[in-house]
């Protein structure tokens, strides 16, 4: 209980300083660096040492050793970034320097465990969780850099959560996509022909929803991604230049497991009166492993994207009734029930497998395909002020429910905020 509770402790302190020690620097800014890089020199010094001759002192050694390890790393970005701006390289922001901080960052979290003795038989869980830590405090993210790539570009999470092998496969899946979007003509370039569909659909037609259904369980999330994605990007009504809009933009994108929606929406979908794009997603592996689950999850897809198309009419509904033996007026009633009305067609992709690399490669593909559609319909994909707007507008009201003054707003928030004071 002892080594458990110091280790919590002392990698508990870590987080903290690592983080305080890459904010103190950005936040100072260059005029005190150097002072802040002796200082922090010396101790980690002191701290080294003191920890590798008597590892006991971990709980005190481990958390002072992060936090100078941190305020160190982020002089060294700083005075790398100003290396390169001077330079004049400025493309790669604060990106160039990942690979750098994180090197170093490692080196100094395996040492605090390794002589620290904390855990040692999770001695890399730790190292990772404490990189990741100290790592926050330092880095930062290029401002070109938007939410929807956020998933290729860091990924250090994301590598530590699947491995290192599996991300160097995702990442693949995306750079095979990346090659295919960017050398392969128009007639044969997948997201840049489903962009030319959703404008097709979305503005020509007018159809203002699409709704994407996965059948697969692992792709369950791929729906709010694209949320994400595609609404956040392309959810606009200013044109990126003078020459306006070709028409009304983003759909309203939503969906779920699409046996999860079968038993839901789908009745809307096959009878409903409004309409909406309608996209699966399937893999031939979906049963992960288990080929009569996965081939009854293929079945349902298919039969869903079939049940849309062909529709049914009443007088098939009422042979089908009748082949159960179900005639006369009330079977006649029921048959008008059923009738469906059909021509609501539908785009299956269907994936060979599920493996990091077909993954990497649908994010991709959607990525692409969200930006190709925004640089049709004449917008930026790559500004979100509607998001911003809402922040700054929480911040406000936050003051205003704390007791400050709530300024000029509409009745209704006005009295919201009265109503909700303490």
């Amino acid at each position: 209980a002892g080594v458990a509770q110091k280790t919590t402790i002392a990698v508990s302190l870590a987080v903290v300083g690592g983080i305080g020690g890459g904010v103190l620097v950005r936040t100072v800014g260059q005029g005190a660096i150097w002072g802040i890089f002796i200082a922090a020199l010396v101790a980690s010094l002191v701290c080294f040492f003191a920890l590798w001759r008597k590892p006991e002192r971990a709980y005190w050694a481990a958390p002072v050793y992060s936090v100078t390890q941190g305020a160190m790393l982020g002089v060294m970005a700083l005075l790398l970034d100003s290396i390169l701006a001077s330079r004049g390289i400025t493309a790669f922001g604060g990106l160039g320097l990942q690979a750098f901080v994180i090197t170093l960052s490692i080196t100094a979290a395996m040492l605090i465990v390794y002589r620290a003795g904390l855990i040692r038989a999770n001695g890399r869980f730790v190292a990772v969780l404490s990189t990741l830590t100290i790592g926050i405090g330092i880095m930062y993210l290029a401002q070109f850099v938007l939410g929807f790539f956020s998933i290729e570009i860091p990924g250090l999470s994301l590598q530590s959560a699947i491995g290192a092998e599996r991300w160097t496969q995702f990442l693949a899946g995306a750079a095979e996509m990346d090659a295919h979007f960017r050398d392969t003509p128009l007639a044969q370039n997948t997201p840049a022909r489903l962009a030319m569909m959703d404008v097709f659909l979305h503005t020509a037609l007018g159809i203002s929803n699409r709704t994407v259904l996965a059948y697969a369980h692992r792709l369950r999330k791929l729906p709010d991604f694209l949320q994400q994605l595609e609404m956040e990007s392309n959810g606009k009504s200013v044109a990126d230049d003078a020459g306006g809009l070709v028409g009304p933009t983003a759909p309203m994108v939503w969906g779920s497991v699409g046996t999860l929606g079968q038993h839901s929406f789908h009745q809307l979908l096959h009878q409903g009166m409004r309409q909406t794009a309608i996209e699966f997603i399937a893999s031939r592996d979906a049963g992960a492993g288990d080929w009569a689950r996965g081939r009854a999850l293929l079945a349902n897809a298919f039969a869903q994207a079939e049940g849309l198309l062909a529709g049914r009419s009443s007088a098939a509904a009422s042979k089908q009734l009748a082949d159960q033996g179900k005639t006369g007026p009330k079977a006649d009633e029921q048959a008008r029930h059923m009738e469906m009305p059909g021509n609501r067609g539908s785009t299956t992709l269907l994936l060979n497998a599920l493996t990091p690399e077909a993954v990497g490669a649908l994010i991709a593909l959607y990525e692409h395909r969200t930006f190709a559609a925004g640089i049709l319909w004449g917008i930026n994909p790559f500004d979100q002020w509607g998001v911003e707007r809402g922040k700054v507008l929480a911040e406000e009201l936050d003051k205003a429910l704390a007791g400050g003054e709530p300024g000029k707003r509409d009745p209704s928030t006005l009295h919201l905020v009265q109503r909700t004071r303490r």
